[in-house]
């Protein structure tokens, strides 16, 4: 999509130059719409409106634009609009255009009409259009007039490129800029102080030679490795994932509570086979079971079980208070004053990895319930 449907006299001709404006239009691998704005233009002069006012009034009167639509004839759209559209046919499409047509779409049909009252005859704008399959696209649209068709308007040619991967591209971009700030801001933040403490602690060793300040500085230092350990995990968690494989539940379960000091966990049931990535899936595992061993204790019960559609996993220690569980899985939340904030954040974005939801409930014994869904089987 995208381009000039005018590269040659657009203007319906009779001979050569008709039947090659009609090659041009139909065979354009671009999508064209063609207009017929005349009554449009009419209506829109007898408002009396100044036009340098036009939009501010059709702000103020959203029915004047439904009717400036009433009065626009489409003409004809070419094949590729059927196909970009996903429509049966022509027909189809012309019959159906309020269809196609999204509400983000009316603050540019307000800016489209104030420029055809000024005299514009090419204008271009950003929207979203709606196909008949439920997606929705993101378009450039952009108008064209013919010169022989400027005064009447009763020839208007529209085009739209699609936009939607682009859209999507800056979403991401913009995701990893926001990450980048976070890193920033834990980094001059979080690691700044113990490591500002393990500096001082040492530099006041080295000036009364009391060793007892390397104590406190190798802690600050444990914290500090730490937090780059989990700012790495965090930094993997958000990348893509790549092949799925079979992941039986149970095995991982056991894996990574041999990882855990402290954990101890039963199994609920037959836990499935599910569909992810292994080793991600035992980083997500492992941080919700260092969650419930940090905030219940050395003896808190902790079991994983199957759901329909995914697997959960409880603790019976002190749960979640209700108003908190909005923000458990943001970076750098921690209710626990040695926590990092980190391992429910990357719980949270290795679930969005694979397409998963994650969520957290009280658990049957006073403890939290944490529960992964959207999760496919292994066949």
């Amino acid at each position: 999509m995208g381009g000039d449907p005018g590269d040659a006299d657009v203007h319906r001709e009779t001979g050569a130059a008709g039947d090659r404006y009609r090659m041009l239009f139909e065979n354009n691998p671009i999508v064209i719409w063609e207009h017929d704005f005349s009554a449009a233009k009419l209506y829109l002069d007898s408002l009396e409106v100044d036009p340098t006012e036009v939009a501010a009034f059709l702000d103020s009167h959203p029915s004047e634009v439904a009717a400036l639509f009433d009065e626009v004839e489409t003409v004809d759209v070419n094949r590729n609009a059927v196909e970009y559209y996903g429509a049966r046919s022509k027909e189809h499409l012309l019959d159906n255009v309020d269809q196609v047509l999204d509400e983000e779409a009316w603050d540019l049909t307000v800016e489209l009409w104030a420029g055809i009252a000024a005299g514009k005859t090419r204008f271009r704008g950003e929207t979203v259009a709606n196909t008949f399959d439920g997606k929705r696209r993101h378009q450039i649209l952009q108008l064209y007039v013919p010169e022989a068709y400027a005064e009447t308007y009763e020839r208007v040619y529209m085009t739209g490129t699609d936009i939607t991967d682009l859209k999507e591209r800056e979403r991401e971009l913009q995701r990893e800029r926001d990450k980048l700030d976070e890193f920033a801001s834990i980094v001059s933040h979080d690691l700044r102080n113990p490591l500002g403490v393990a500096q001082g602690r040492i530099a006041l060793a080295r000036e009364d030679g009391d060793l007892s300040h390397l104590a406190p500085a190798a802690r600050s230092i444990d914290r500090s490795l730490e937090l780059i350990d989990d700012l790495l995990a965090l930094a993997r968690a958000g990348r893509e994932i790549g092949d799925l494989d079979d992941v039986p539940l149970a095995a991982v379960v056991r894996d990574c509570e041999a990882q855990v000091d402290g954990a101890a966990v039963s199994l609920v049931g037959d836990l499935p086979t599910i569909r992810g990535d292994r080793s991600r899936v035992g980083t997500l595992l492992e941080n919700l079971l260092r969650n419930a061993v940090e905030h219940g204790g050395g003896d808190v019960a902790i079991a994983v079980g199957g759901l329909d559609g995914g697997f959960y996993l409880e603790d019976d220690g002190a749960g979640i208070p209700a108003d908190d569980r909005d923000a458990v899985f943001d970076v750098g939340f921690s209710s626990n004053a040695d926590g990092t904030g980190f391992g429910l954040s990357i719980v949270a974005q290795i679930a969005d990895a694979h397409g998963w939801d994650v969520g957290v409930t009280d658990g049957p014994d006073g403890g939290a319930r944490f529960e992964i869904t959207g999760v496919e089987s292994a066949s």
